[in-house]
């Protein structure tokens, strides 16, 4: 109840300020990163908050993996790869910590194979990799993005004008 709509209103009242600061044109450079560390730790918020009042197991063999990865994929729309590393990492010591120190005191004697200590691990380096994947996806947008603007600045004519006609040509 209670825990998992505390960890709700705290992520929407973030999202709302943040939203209201961009509106009004106040913007500085720790907001990306910022945003990026609440986007990735909403899921260990939320999935923390519910095992505290919840079945670990029950928990944990939720689909919440897809939405971790996820997560960290979604950095490389910002456009810096270091970022995405940096949302992969911090979901892969999140995950871990929250096993540690969450679910494993309420696990059973004997809990399922895949919600034990070395598929926890398991499930941590691949949040990891898929930050390695949203640096490699943003640092491909970049190089697509950096293309297309020589390739504006190529036809671009002392920053005024562009040039669609050759010049200098005619009669």
């Amino acid at each position: 109840g209670w825990a998992v709509a505390r960890a709700l209103g705290i992520i929407f009242t973030y999202e709302f300020f943040n939203h209201w600061f961009l509106r009004r044109g106040f913007f500085q450079p720790f907001m990306p990163v910022l945003a990026v560390l609440v986007e990735v730790s909403t899921l260990p918020l939320i999935e923390g908050s519910l095992g505290m009042i919840a079945d670990a197991q029950e928990t944990l063999a939720s689909p919440g993996m897809v939405l971790g990865g996820a997560l960290s994929a979604i950095s490389a729309f910002r456009m810096k790869p270091a970022l995405s590393l940096v949302a992969g990492g911090v979901a892969a010591v999140e995950n871990l910590l929250m096993y540690v120190l969450i679910f494993l005191p309420r696990m059973p004697a004997a809990p399922l194979r895949t919600l034990t200590l070395p598929h926890i691990v398991i499930r941590s380096i691949l949040l990891l990799f898929s930050g390695v994947a949203a640096a490699v996806l943003a640092r491909q947008m970049l190089r697509k993005a950096e293309v297309a603007l020589r390739a504006v600045r190529s036809k671009d004519f002392m920053g005024k004008y562009f040039l669609i006609w050759r010049n200098g040509t005619g009669g």
